[in-house]
């Protein structure tokens, strides 16, 4: 019995799984791969082919090693260093059994080796040289070693310099591991010493000096010679007896001048004195200079050529000392100074005389005094020097004289006699100070005795007034003979003060009270019994009611007045106690009683002040309570006891809808105030949509205050559930965002999105999901409702462009692409160009490369054409190589190295022009057909040249234009034919020649021509190869600008044509185009 029941529970139990579990384990990801291995080389990207059913499994890649293989989310596989990796593929779905496969991958790639560069020169290893190798650039370590790794095979350039030292390039055909060995040179330079005619350079001619040595050269003039000047590369750097060059890094040149000794030259000493001896200070102009005498009176003049030369000897004060000197040897020349004189002119008026008088003869800085001496009965009136007024004075003195003057005294008879008049004023106290005593035409005032004293009084009768404040006034005359005292008393002012009272009581005094100036004075006033003071009127202005009043300092009459009030009646105080029905204070009740308003305060109390006696009515109210009104019938303070008696109200709740409302408390009244909670109980499908009636809004529970009868509404509204069902052609959508009745919901793995809730009506929905079109629309709820809703997946347009030349490829090539699809794009460059990078919506510069479609897209390749190196090699008629030629080529300009050579790097394929050009060289022109990196060897011909210095000066500062030449060979006539811009520069101008020992000759056409030429004379060096100086040119200019000195001709009035040329030893004219003829830039500044 048992075993059967095993058996036929085993069977159960198979039964129910496979009832429960057969509708999916029959269910399977089918997977298949295309290209189950897969051989790519490094960089290389190739895609898995896949089909998988159902379509909307979800695919997962991964590499077993991404160090050898990458692979992307969408199956492309993208080979990263040699080696082997396997992908994994899974492909799953929800309620499917999924499906699992692998893919091997080799990645291959070309064999490398390693190359290294052992770099050497004469002294051994040489650390820092830069290596430029399989497109990389790396710096020698201390053993002179640059390693490179991972170069593949082949022929492969290289290129090592290093600073002071010859480029070495060379090649390496790397089939294995090699080591290269570079021996670099040191670069050498040539600086060429030459001297001219009175002196030698040491060393001379081309010395050979090694780069960054140091080169000292030592000047030795002859006997009887000085160095003149120094050339630096053209450059004068001053006459010297050795110059150094430092840390060589190119040619130079270096040309010492030199000049005969100047002639003998003697001292001349000045010895300059006055009467007195030796002068110091004194001035001698001699020989163009101009020098003070010392403490000894000598003056030395040096360097004075032989000859006769004048002399002027000056000093302030003394008269000038003229004369000749012949020097023939050192001179020692005494010359004696003598004194200037003035003439001072002295006279007098009648009543006196002066002291000295008439013309009165002085030395030049001396003083002299005047004394002026008035006769009996007569005084100095005035005294004029250089007739202007000094004043009277009994001498005067002229110091420091440097000039004439003159001087008169005019005199006056003296005055009569004057007298003294003393006032002694006083009042009836004594002594009075500070009066003002008005006498003689003169105001005093009396000192602290009394007295104001007057002096020189001419004699007679003459008034007088004494006057102080506070006092009257007192005059008379005095009869002045002799000194006089004069007593004066004065009295003092007194003012009238009227007091007066008005009925019901009196002022104290009253009547006109006399008082005296500056005093004071107190008045009383006294009310009757029954009668208070109302006022106080102080000359007519009121000064408000008091007891007394006191004038003080009284210095005019006053009045004052006193007016009198009846008292009061009796006033009683009344107070009201106001509290509820439970005994309790109320406060903030209004009691409005006697005129007024007045809230109870916290023991609700009312005070009121100031009640008269008799009936009076009084109201009490308070919100929330009924009034209270009575009469008070006033005799005495009072107290009244009010009870408020709180109102009452009703609360009626209805419902609108199915559902109930609760109070609570729930009671038939509520006091003023009493807060009572409402609660809203929708039935079941319904929802609780609002208050109205005394109460609004939703919310539930809600408190409302009673403070009147009120009537509040629950209104209840019918509810539904509205489901959407969202799919695509795939089946159902998860995760798309319907937005619907103000909520917004993800749809769940069967595409649901379900709301509750929902009220009756139209309402619109919209359902979004990244990657589909938006659905909108609207639905009439009127029950619970299900809404279906199919999302189209959105397109988009790709659109490539090229810049440069060549193709792009998309793989698939459709119109449009649906979201989240795969496209590989693949560059191919025309032939001569290469692929660079993408832009636009793609970056970097993998090819081909797979892009993820999620919006319209743009995508830029971007191609460059393939470019050369174009190397010049500038060379002179003899091989030598030309440094600093001007190489234009490719619209760019290069200049020569040591070595002759201009590098351009980036040309273009194509024909090319190039133009090659070197001051002292003509120029040379041509084409280059640029289809590979390549050489151009180019020869340049020294040709004879005269060159125009470009020159920057100010309009203030001119300085001297130079003009050069080169390549002339040896020459007997330079002629130099240029013009100037008149605009710029005066009509005059200077030259001076540069050369030793030639000869000019010029003229001057006008219109700015400048017509100089030069020829050698005996003794003169003729060759002229190196750049050498041979002219400069001053002129003046007018304003700031930039201009040219140009070559030019002209026609002379004879009809003989001149222009620039030379003519050589062999009697060779050369002139045209047989010269370089170099125009200078002039730039003048402010």
């Amino acid at each position: 019995m048992k075993k059967t029941s095993s058996v036929l529970l085993a069977i159960l139990l198979v039964l129910v799984v496979f009832s429960t579990q057969g509708c999916f384990l029959f269910r399977n990801v089918t997977l298949s791969i295309e290209n189950s291995e897969l051989s790519i080389g490094i960089g290389e990207s190739e895609q898995i082919q896949i089909k998988v059913k159902p379509e909307d499994a979800t695919v997962k890649f991964s590499s077993s090693n991404e160090l050898v293989a990458t692979v992307s989310t969408s199956g492309m596989v993208t080979g990263v260093s040699l080696g082997e990796a396997e992908i994994t593929i899974e492909a799953t779905k929800d309620k499917y059994k999924s499906a699992l496969k692998k893919v091997s991958v080799q990645v291959v790639g070309e064999e490398s080796f390693s190359v290294t560069f052992s770099v050497i020169d004469s002294s051994g290893a040489v650390q820092g040289a830069n290596v430029t190798f399989n497109s990389e650039t790396k710096t020698t370590d201390a053993s002179g070693k640059a390693v490179f790794d991972g170069v593949l095979a082949g022929n492969k350039d290289y290129t090592v310099n290093k600073a002071g030292y010859n480029e070495a390039i060379g090649s390496v055909n790397v089939d294995e591991d090699k080591t290269v060995e570079v021996t670099l040179e040191r670069k050498t330079y040539i600086i060429t010493a030459t001297a001219g005619t009175g002196g030698s350079i040491s060393p001379a001619g081309n010395v050979s000096i090694e780069h960054g040595a140091n080169q000292t050269f030592t000047m030795s003039p002859a006997v009887g010679y000085s160095v003149e000047d120094v050339l630096v590369d053209g450059e004068s750097v001053g006459p010297r007896s050795t110059y150094t060059f430092n840390n060589v890094t190119s040619n130079h040149t270096i040309s010492v001048s030199f000049t005969t000794l100047p002639p003998d030259t003697y001292t001349v000493t000045f010895n300059v004195s006055d009467s007195e001896g030796a002068l110091q200070g004194a001035n001698v102009t001699f020989n163009g200079e101009t020098k003070a005498t010392n403490d000894e009176g000598m003056a030395v003049f040096t360097g004075v050529l032989a000859g006769s030369r004048a002399y002027t000897v000056s000093k302030e004060g003394y008269n000038n000392s003229t004369g000749n000197v012949n020097v023939e040897s050192d001179e020692s020349v005494d010359v004696t100074l003598t004194k200037k004189t003035y003439t001072i002119t002295a006279g007098a008026g009648s009543g006196g005389s002066i002291d000295p008088t008439g013309e009165v003869i002085v030395e030049h800085g001396s003083s002299k005094t005047f004394t002026m001496s008035p006769s009996d009965g007569y005084s100095v009136k005035d005294v004029l020097v250089d007739n202007e007024s000094v004043g009277p004075r009994a001498t005067y003195t002229f110091n420091n004289i440097t000039s004439n003057h003159t001087i008169s005294v005019s005199f006056t008879t003296l005055p009569p006699d004057t007298y003294t008049v003393t006032f002694n004023v006083s009042d009836s106290e004594g002594a009075l100070q500070g009066a003002n005593v008005t006498f003689n035409g003169e105001t005093k005032a009396t000192n602290d005795e009394g007295m104001a004293v007057f002096t020189g009084v001419l004699a007679g009768s003459r008034a007088y007034t004494v006057s102080k404040e506070g006092y009257n006034n007192s005059t008379g005359n005095v009869n002045v003979e002799s000194d006089e005292s004069v007593d004066v008393t004065l009295t003092k002012k007194t003012h009238t003060i009227t007091a007066s009272a008005g009925s019901g009581g009196r002022i104290d005094p009253t009547g006109e009270v006399i008082v005296e100036h500056g005093s004071s004075k107190t008045f009383t006033m006294s009310p009757s019994d029954g009668y208070s003071v109302e006022d106080v009127l102080v000359d007519g202005e009121s000064v408000g009611p008091r007891s007394t009043y006191t004038f003080n300092n009284i210095t005019s009459n006053h009045t004052i007045s006193v007016s009198f009030k009846t008292l009061p009646p009796d006033t009683y105080t009344v107070t009201f106690n106001v509290s509820d029905s439970e005994g309790a204070a109320v406060q903030g009740a209004n009691v409005t009683f006697n005129g007024e308003t007045k809230a109870t305060d916290t023991e609700g109390m009312a005070v009121f002040t100031g009640v008269l006696a008799g009936s009076r009515a009084y109201t009490v109210s308070k919100e929330g309570y009924n009034n209270s009104t009575g009469n008070v019938n006033v005799e005495s303070d009072e107290s009244v006891d009010i009870t408020l008696i709180r109102q009452t109200y009703t609360l009626t709740v209805n419902a609108v809808g199915e559902g109930t409302v609760t109070k609570n408390p729930d009671k038939a009244t509520y006091t003023h105030g009493e807060v009572v909670q409402l609660t809203a109980n929708p039935a079941e499908n319904w929802i609780f949509a609002g208050w109205s009636g005394d109460l609004n809004g939703s919310a539930n529970p809600i408190n409302i205050t009673m403070n009147t009868d009120k009537t509040v509404t629950g209104n209840f509204a019918r509810v539904y559930t509205v489901s959407f069902n969202v799919s695509d052609t795939g089946g159902a959508v998860q995760g798309a965002n319907v937005a619907f009745n103000g909520e917004t919901r993800a749809t769940d793995g069967q595409g649901k999105a379900v709301f509750t809730g929902v009220l009756a009506g139209s309402k619109a929905y919209t359902i979004t999901k990244e990657g589909y079109n938006n659905a909108n629309g609207e639905v009439n709820v009127d029950g619970d409702k299900a809404i279906n809703v199919t999302l189209t997946k959105k397109t988009y347009t790709f659109t490539v462009n090229t810049v440069g030349k060549g193709t792009v490829t998309k793989n698939p090539d459709k119109a449009t692409y649906t979201h989240g699809e795969v496209v590989q794009l693949t560059a191919n460059p025309d032939s001569g160009w290469n692929f660079d990078s993408w832009s636009g919506d793609l970056t970097g510069s993998t090819n081909p490369v797979n892009i993820t479609m999620n919006e319209n897209k743009t995508v830029t390749a971007n191609f460059s054409e393939i470019t050369y190196t174009i190397t010049f090699n500038v060379s002179d008629l003899e091989g030598a190589a030309v440094q600093g030629a001007n190489v234009a080529f490719n619209s760019v300009t290069k200049t020569t190295d040591s070595q002759g050579k201009a590098i351009f790097t980036g040309v273009t394929v194509g024909e090319k022009q190039y133009r090659v050009s070197k001051d002292g060289y003509g120029d040379v022109s041509g084409s280059v057909i640029v289809d590979s990196s390549k050489s151009v060897d180019v020869v340049l011909e020294k040709r004879p040249m005269i060159e125009v210095v470009d020159k920057t000066f100010s309009v203030s500062e001119p300085l001297p234009i130079l003009i050069r030449a080169q390549n002339l060979g040896e020459v007997n006539l330079i002629e130099v034919v240029i013009q100037y811009d008149t605009e710029y520069f005066d009509a005059s101008w200077f030259f001076s020649v540069r050369l030793s020992k030639w000869q000019p000759v010029f003229k001057d056409p006008g219109n700015g021509i400048i017509h100089i030429g030069l020829s050698p004379n005996e003794g003169a060096t003729k060759l002229i190869d190196e750049l050498t100086n041979i002219l400069s040119i001053e002129l003046t200019p007018k304003k700031a600008g930039t201009t040219e000195l140009a070559y030019t001709s002209y026609t002379s009035e004879g009809g003989v044509p001149f222009e620039t040329n030379i003519i050589t030893t062999g009697g060779i004219r050369l002139s045209g185009s047989d010269l370089i003829l170099d125009e200078g830039k002039i730039t003048i500044t402010n």
